[in-house]
């Protein structure tokens, strides 16, 4: 199983985001980090699971799709590398909460 983070931002004023979200939330895993940022725990390529979250949203929208790999770092809440090391499997370079 590999990890996938998910970002996206909408140009429009009152964004509807409720089928995109239904649809990460699909996965066998995930996290909403933060705002328009996720981490899913799929067997999907990032290929697959882009193609996925734009058909479920109905349009095309400025969206990211990355394999999270072994080396990352960042500042987050402690239940979310929890679940970061849960699900990559590999040890947390900065731990910062």
């Amino acid at each position: 199983m590999r990890v996938l983070l998910i970002s996206y931002e909408s140009k429009a004023t009152r964004p509807d985001y409720g089928k995109l979200t239904a649809e990460i939330k699909r996965s066998p895993g995930w996290l909403h980090v933060h705002g328009h940022t996720w981490m899913i725990a799929t067997e999907e390529t990032a290929a697959e699971t882009r193609a996925r979250l734009v058909i479920a949203h109905g349009r095309i929208l400025p969206l990211l799709v990355i394999e999270v790999a072994r080396h990352f770092d960042g500042l987050l809440r402690r239940t979310a590398w929890d679940w970061v090391r849960e699900h990559v499997k590999s040890r947390v370079v900065a731990l910062r909460d």
